[in-house]
């Protein structure tokens, strides 16, 4: 593997912002599910985290520690933003409207806003009824 690239084949700061896209992805799963966090993910985006000069941590219950330290990159600081937005949604009481599209093939996560949305969005919506429309009218 060349020493540029991470072991995805992303080269330096590329990679570590997929690495936290990938634990987000993971711990806001996991809360639609309403299962608990991994550890591996919950450490990538409190490592992110700490890297600004403020940041949170999440803790194992679904709560928020402050630490500060005033050292970090520009990109350390964007990759903190990220996961402080993050933490901040996946320990606060929009949490509990953390869903995955019902959509076929859709692998859109999103927050619920009214309590019979089932689909991250319109065209999700009208392509689950054509789906159930053609599957009812296939056989004639």
């Amino acid at each position: 593997m060349d020493a540029g690239l991470d072991q995805r084949g992303y080269v330096g700061d590329r990679g570590r912002f997929a690495e936290l896209r990938d634990a987000v992805r993971a711990l806001i799963q996991a809360a639609s599910e309403g299962g608990g966090y991994a550890p591996e993910a919950r450490a990538i985006v409190n490592r992110a985290s700490a890297a600004a000069p403020s940041w949170l941590e999440l803790t194992d219950e679904p709560g928020i520690e402050e630490k500060t330290d005033p050292a970090g990159s520009a990109v350390d600081a964007e990759l903190a933003a990220v996961a402080r937005d993050a933490i901040t949604l996946l320990a606060g009481e929009r949490r509990e409207a953390l869903r995955a599209c019902q959509a076929p093939a859709c692998l859109q996560l999103f927050l619920k806003s009214h309590p019979r949305q089932e689909f991250c969005g319109p065209v999700c919506g009208n392509r689950a009824r054509a789906a159930r429309h053609y599957a009812r009218h296939k056989g004639e």
